[in-house]
């Protein structure tokens, strides 16, 4: 990580790309500051500042953005025309509460990809599963390489995780015997997915073949809303759906 980005060569030391896309890496902020929750590679948790510092390498590595880059790269590829960071206000689109104000999910809006504003249609959602179905694979052509999707949807979690930790490919979803799992337990072990901020969810299911989607466009839940149970609800009446019209 230091050879990437300077400022985090100390406390980020021993920390890698594996680690930050399978949130192993052990770092937190609290009081503006990131320090150590725990050494890389030996427990894991979900935290924004891995995710940050993803961004920062994009544009380390690539001069660009994350918005430029992934528009560049991969949404105009993929035609994916229903899917960018919006930084304009839309009744359509989800609010939040900042400051004493309504504002929306980006709270500086922000269109460099640095925040959370990232907008998709269900159509869009449901192309970026079909992506990773078919491992980079679109409309005749290969958009990235293979080899690529396959790191992306198989097992990268380190090995020594503990088991009621989630498993995860690069930052998707994977699922597996954990308790904290985020996949319904009737889904093939072969699914994986991945969540937006809004509730949102985009499930790939290759032994049949399938991506769902579901949109959900609020961040606040009801007293009492079990979120685990809910997702899991999902991937599991899917995976009915499916088992039910091979029949």
């Amino acid at each position: 990580m230091g050879f990437y980005l300077n400022e985090f060569k100390s406390i980020a030391a021993g920390v890698t790309l594996r680690h930050l896309l399978t949130h192993t890496h052990g770092l937190i902020e609290k009081d503006g500051e990131i320090i150590r929750e725990f050494r890389p590679g030996e427990d894991w948790a979900y935290r924004n500042v891995g995710i940050n510092m993803l961004i920062q390498l994009v544009s380390h590595v690539s001069g660009q953005t994350l918005s430029v880059f992934m528009q560049n790269q991969l949404f105009e590829n993929c035609n994916l025309n229903e899917t960018g960071w919006r930084t304009k206000q839309h009744e359509h689109l989800i609010y939040s509460y900042y400051e004493e104000k309504d504002t929306w999910v980006g709270p500086n809006n922000s269109d460099a990809g640095d925040q959370g504003n990232l907008f998709i249609s269900a159509r869009d959602l449901a192309k970026w599963g079909n992506l990773h179905l078919r491992k980079g694979y679109v409309e005749g052509r290969q958009i990235v390489s293979q080899k690529v999707f396959e790191r992306i949807t198989t097992f990268q979690t380190p090995d020594n995780i503990p088991a009621h930790q989630p498993r995860n490919g690069f930052i998707w979803s994977l699922q597996s015997d954990s308790p904290l799992s985020q996949l319904g337990g009737r889904l093939p072990s072969c699914s994986y997915q991945t969540l937006g901020i809004t509730g949102c969810a985009c499930l790939v299911i290759p032994k049949y073949e399938a991506v769902v989607v579901r949109m959900f466009n609020q961040l606040s839940n009801p007293i009492g809303y079990d979120y685990l149970s809910d997702i899991r609800k999902f991937g599991d009446l899917a995976n009915d759906l499916l088992m039910s019209n091979e029949k």
